[in-house]
């Protein structure tokens, strides 16, 4: 495969099960012994599948964080080589992110090119994003036909960072995806319906078939595919009050991580919801709840609990401590729930690089909806730029956490964490967020 020109490359990848190809060119230090550089802050782990986030103390005393990353060297006869040592290690307090691991138990790898003695400028790093959650890569020396076409091309990020290679024009993933939102905006009022993986379409009935139509209308059927939704794009519908001033009906939920320390994962929700639930201010009887708009700092009288961070420095722009997180806190110093920052980007780990936002109407009964002919394009979203949100009180803890029956032998419970932001707000978790007019003429306009 040394030998292949890019496209037939390229084409070897996806017959691999890759559905996403990313490039780099490595640096005279990215080695074994050295890592690889993959990148200098926290968008990149929205690019790579990894799994199995841990806080590892190093030998210079700093906190720093593991991540597992499942790899295969692609090999020239076209079999896989599995690295099962392959990881990435985020040094948070910069922040960096480094690959290592990936010649320990891989037989077959191309050690010549990226061990500890290779220190050749101009090689070049290809990895394929498998569905599955895995990737598979290949290292081509700088006089190969890949390396010198990718050249060519002016592919490369000059900060040496990871690019994506499309198989057709990037422009051209954006301009199919406006179509097909175009295409849904312009059939007006709906009836609500929800596509089944054997192309079935049914009526859907529930509080998420705003989402649901929008994505079934476009093909797109429930799953856990690792790449998104559609043309390289995550969909995420959210209801607003009318098409002029698309004001949002709710805050955006930004995601939906479970604490995993504290209280809440140590000794049970249940006991969490006992010592600092209160009676439902609706009058439901037996019934205790865990609500409220928790942002920074501040203490929620019905539950004492106040919302805090530990570990992070310089605004919420740094991670000084992995060892810490966002915490509920009671007035005693106890910690009701924590979501550690390990497990935080674990969960963050999921979100899509690139999001397309599509406003819509309701009514009823009988309920329809309705798209809109605006929609907002998204992208490089950012665990730095979340935990920024927090300290600056931008994105808040607004859980509907509940307990119906609480007198009773099994109590019904319903956990739901969610941190959410308003959507005029949203455009901070992003590099770039644009309003678009479904129609017009596609210079886009910033938010």
């Amino acid at each position: 495969m040394n030998a292949l020109p890019l496209d037939d490359l390229l084409a070897a990848c996806r017959k691999a099960g890759a559905v996403r190809i990313l490039a780099k060119r490595l640096a005279a230090n990215d080695n074994s012994k050295n890592q690889v550089y993959l990148g200098g802050d926290f968008a990149l782990l929205n690019q790579l599948p990894l799994t199995g986030f841990r806080h590892k103390p190093s030998d210079a005393g700093h906190a720093i964080i593991h991540a597992d990353l499942p790899a295969s060297w692609l090999l020239d006869d076209g079999n896989l080589s599995p690295a099962p040592h392959s990881k990435v290690v985020l040094y948070p307090q910069y922040p960096e992110v480094r690959w290592s691991g990936f010649l320990r138990g891989a037989v077959g790898a191309p050690g010549h090119l990226i061990d500890e003695n290779a220190r050749i400028v101009g090689r070049v790093l290809i990895i394929g994003v498998r569905a599955d959650r895995s990737i598979i890569v290949r290292v081509h020396a700088p006089e190969s036909p890949v390396a010198r076409e990718l050249e060519a091309r002016g592919a490369f990020d000059e900060k040496g960072l990871l690019v994506e290679l499309h198989a057709a024009d990037p422009g051209d993933e954006r301009d199919r995806l406006l179509a097909a939102l175009k295409g849904v905006a312009d059939r007006g009022w709906v009836d609500p319906v929800r596509l089944h993986a054997d192309g079935i379409l049914s009526p859907c009935h529930g509080s998420n078939c705003g989402g649901v139509t929008l994505e079934s209308l476009l093909g797109i059927s429930p799953n856990s595919r690792a790449e998104p939704d559609l043309f390289g794009w995550e969909i995420k519908q959210f209801s607003v009050r009318d098409f002029r001033k698309f004001s949002a009906v709710s805050p955006v939920t930004v995601f939906t991580p479970e604490p995993t320390a504290g209280v809440y994962a140590e000794e049970g929700v249940d006991v969490f919801i006992r010592r600092w639930g209160y009676p439902d201010t609706k009058g439901r009887p037996d019934r205790l709840n865990v609500g409220g708009k928790f942002t920074l700092g501040r203490r929620l009288p019905r539950t004492g609990l106040t919302l805090r961070i530990a570990g992070v420095g310089d605004g919420g722009n740094t991670i000084e401590d992995s060892a810490g997180g966002i915490q509920l806190t009671a007035d005693d110093g106890t910690i009701a729930a924590m979501w550690p920052f390990p497990a935080l980007l674990q969960h963050w780990n999921q979100k899509h690089a690139r999001a397309a936002y599509v406003p819509s109407l309701r009514e009823g009964p009988p309920i329809r909806f309705r798209y809109s002919p605006d929609v907002y394009l998204a992208s490089g979203t950012d665990f730095g730029l979340f935990l920024k949100g927090v300290v600056d009180g931008v994105v808040a803890y607004d859980p509907g956490i509940k307990m119906e029956g609480a007198s009773a032998s099994r109590p019904r419970i319903k956990r739901r964490s969610q941190f959410r932001v308003a959507f005029p707000a949203l455009r901070t978790l992003y590099q770039r967020f644009e309003s678009i007019v479904l129609g017009a003429p596609q210079t886009g306009r910033h938010a």
